[in-house]
């Protein structure tokens, strides 16, 4: 590919600004000379893999270059927490994602071109770096492993398999983490001051109690965060909840709660999600709930909490059938023509009365009017459109 190529001829200059770009988000990447060093040399590696990729080379093997090992283990021995590690790597592909993207759209010929480059390289792109920071995450807690105690590296090695969804057994898990894998989760971050001895214990504690929880999970995830699984809290009450919560010196987020080992990575995914949002606002609120920030999460690029996404706003009109294929592709014009169904049919090669049947049978499907929180589903609509199935429920 030629941009690829063109790209190559300028790494430095590109990774350079990629570093920059990369500590303007994540400070924690330029505490000193050497942190910011290895980081740019984590980067070059990944560029050079990136570029390797979108010329052709098959994706390398390990996809964990010794830079990025060396780098990992150092932030980790610095006190970065594990999901500041992750959000630095989210962050880092948002930033070369930018630089890409200007390149393409400034040496495309034409539109199909550019979709096409833009389709290709995202796929190689997420792919690679999904599996670099699996295996960076490995690496990291085999790090913390080797200085922890022995109690503590068992029960954090098990839920980082639940959470690469590796097959376990959910009875002999729940044994060993003294919490049911089984039933429904709702996961959490709790963030703050780490001189602030036991506030975020305090704070999953009283939020635990505000919302009646079964049972909870706690796992520490550095020096700043904890990690927090909360059984038998519905979304509902997660909401109804939040107005009781008086804790203080500490900042929570928490996903969508899910039901047994997919639910429970699911929820705190979204957790995750909603904690890099909350980090950037001027003045977060004590609890961030996912889903009232999924939109502004959905700008990582993130493709599963793109997929999470499409999923929750189609529900069963995200099937991958003919006929939902067909009322998605009705919806889309319906609502981009502003409601009016006899252009849409127009459009659409279509009678106006079919255009008002589709409708009312994606209205039947969805539960909902269409012109209920029309944004996000004109959204989700549009995503599909333009990624496909790739995007829908189920995809890998």
């Amino acid at each position: 590919m030629r941009c690829a190529e063109e790209f190559r001829g300028g790494m430095a200059e590109h990774v350079a600004a990629i570093g920059e770009g990369l500590a303007d988000v994540v400070p924690e990447l330029r505490a000193d000379e050497d942190v910011f060093r290895e980081t740019v040399d984590a980067i070059a590696g990944n560029a050079a893999a990136v570029l390797g990729i979108f010329m052709g080379a098959p994706e390398p093997e390990d996809r964990v270059s010794p830079e990025q090992l060396r780098l990992t283990r150092t932030l980790r021995r610095r006190g970065m927490t594990l999901d500041r590690l992750v959000l630095s790597y989210r962050a880092g592909e948002n930033v070369f994602w930018r630089s890409w993207l200007a390149l393409l759209a400034a040496r495309a010929e034409n539109k199909d071109e550019l979709l096409e480059a833009l389709q290709v390289s995202s796929a190689a792109l997420h792919s690679y770096l999904d599996r670099s920071l699996e295996a960076v995450m490995r690496e990291y807690e085999a790090d913390r492993e080797r200085r922890a105690g022995r109690a503590l590296a068992r029960r954090s090695a098990l839920v980082q398999r639940v959470l690469r969804g590796d097959q376990i057994d959910a009875v002999e898990a729940g044994d060993v983490l003294a919490y049911d894998l089984r039933r429904q989760h709702t996961g959490l971050v709790i963030w703050g001051d780490p001189a602030t001895d036991g506030a975020r214990e305090s704070a999953a504690a009283e939020i635990a109690g505000a919302l009646d929880a079964e049972a909870m999970l706690l796992l520490p995830a550095g020096d700043t965060s904890l990690w927090v699984w909360l059984s038998g809290v519905e979304d509902d009450l997660l909401t109804a909840g939040v107005e009781r919560l008086e804790y203080a010196r500490a900042l929570a987020a928490a996903g969508r709660s899910g039901h047994g080992a997919a639910g429970f990575r699911d929820t705190h995914r979204q957790a995750l999600r909603a904690q890099g949002v909350a980090a950037q606002m001027p003045d977060p609120p004590r609890l961030t709930l996912y889903r009232d920030v999924e939109i502004a999460a959905l700008m990582t690029g993130d493709r599963q909490a793109l997929r999470e996404f499409v999923a929750a706003q189609l529900g069963p009109l995200g099937a991958r059938t003919p006929a939902a294929a067909r009322l998605r592709e009705t919806l889309t014009v319906y609502l981009e023509d502003a409601g009016n169904a006899t252009r849409a049919a127009a459009r659409l090669h279509t009678h106006k009365n079919t255009v008002r049947y589709r409708v009312q049978r994606a209205e039947e499907t969805l539960g909902r009017p269409v012109t209920e929180d029309r944004l996000a589903l004109e959204l989700a609509l549009r995503v599909v459109q333009i990624l496909g199935d790739a995007v829908l429920p189920g995809s890998e």
